[in-house]
């Protein structure tokens, strides 16, 4: 496995959480609780401020009593700022960050779970529905997947995290895409069916994630026109280096469960007798959290972990890419916890070698 780290012992540093009411910010509290080298300074919610965390997040009793602060802060006393809120409300946060001294100086490191600055403006624009507040940071962010450009991520200082549909379907199909940049193939079609658990639609139900309404049921949503199309064009085309480009085509799905996402991937190749199970072994090989399963993934393997499970069918020219993660896990918290410990000096594995929780 590569890893990214410092020959000195890594320092202790201090960490916060904007906005940790919801089901992520709940994951980065119970992460970073755990983390040997993280002091959890402040976590901020305005509609829970003065409430205990163990008061809106019950799992955690008996493990912190820290309270939900104000969001309206400079946050001076902090190294790390994750930011865990929908999507155009952390550019904001980050415009006005961009004028404090912390960040003019390069002390304090944000790493921003939404969706703010994975997107250039216009596409951002055109798939979440709003001009972007501040493009000229979006210049400055880092797109952060470890396992694609792990050598960029320490010396930044704002990092876009991946959405979770976007890293369960880069990471399955970043091997070939990197297969077909070095074989001068330009271009790829790839066709994506993926389910996620309920949990990816947030903590407020609605009545489409409402638990009668998705139970023992089984729908799609968004087809062809999921916002995490052009960010897993743009992951895939960052993993080539430019010099391939993949057309997606997205189907996902809600499903009766409450945490993890399954996609299963068709891809055409150009030569039939390529040896693409070698390609995945090699990116395993390469990756701690990539994990090579010989018949298909499942998501009871996954959940509450780090991992993401990868299957490889072939015939002829058919493949089929199979990939299973958890959306809270290695879909969110758990990829902004690598980006953090490679961002700090710490071993890239550091807080996040847990295994599944079977059954």
């Amino acid at each position: 496995m590569t890893t990214v780290s410092t020959s000195a012992s890594p320092k202790q540093f201090s960490a916060g959480i904007y906005g940790g009411s919801g089901y992520v910010g709940l994951e980065l509290i119970r992460l970073l609780l755990l983390h040997p080298g993280v002091s959890l300074k402040t976590v901020t919610s305005r509609e829970h401020a003065g409430k205990k965390l163990s008061e809106v997040h019950r799992s955690l009793s008996g493990l912190t009593n820290a309270v939900f602060s104000k969001p309206d802060q400079d946050f001076e006393e902090l190294d790390v700022l994750f930011l865990s809120v929908p999507h155009t409300q952390s550019a904001p946060a980050v415009k006005r960050l961009s004028l404090t001294t912390r960040f003019e100086k390069g002390a304090l490191k944000v790493i921003d779970l939404g969706a703010d600055f994975r997107l250039p403006p216009p596409f951002f624009s055109k798939f979440y529905g709003a001009e972007h507040p501040c493009p000229e940071l979006i210049e400055r962010a880092i797109y952060a997947v470890p396992e694609i450009n792990r050598c960029d991520i320490p010396a930044a200082q704002l990092v876009a995290n991946p959405g979770c549909f976007a890293n369960c379907t880069t990471l399955a199909l970043t091997p070939l895409t990197r297969y077909f940049a070095k074989s001068n193939v330009p271009a790829f079609d790839a066709r994506v069916s993926a389910i996620t658990g309920s949990s990816g639609s947030g903590i407020t139900a609605t009545s489409k994630t409402h638990h009668p309404e998705r139970n023992e049921s089984l729908s799609a949503y968004e087809v062809l026109t999921h916002r995490h199309i052009p960010e897993i064009e743009q992951a895939l085309s960052l993993a080539s280096k430019g010099r391939t480009q993949a057309h997606i085509k997205l189907v996902p799905h809600s499903g009766p469960f409450s945490r993890g996402i399954f996609a299963t991937i068709f891809v055409e190749l150009p030569d039939p007798t390529l040896d693409v199970v070698a390609l995945y072994e090699e990116f395993a090989t390469e990756n701690q959290f990539i994990r090579l399963r010989a018949s298909s993934p499942r998501l009871i393997d996954v959940r509450g972990s780090n991992f993401c499970d990868l299957s490889i069918h072939q015939q002829g020219k058919e493949l089929v890419i199979l990939s299973t993660l958890d959306n809270l896990v290695k879909g969110a918290a758990g990829n902004a916890l690598q980006n953090m410990n490679l961002m700090t000096g710490w071993p890239e594995q550091t807080g996040l070698l847990s295994s599944a929780l079977v059954p």
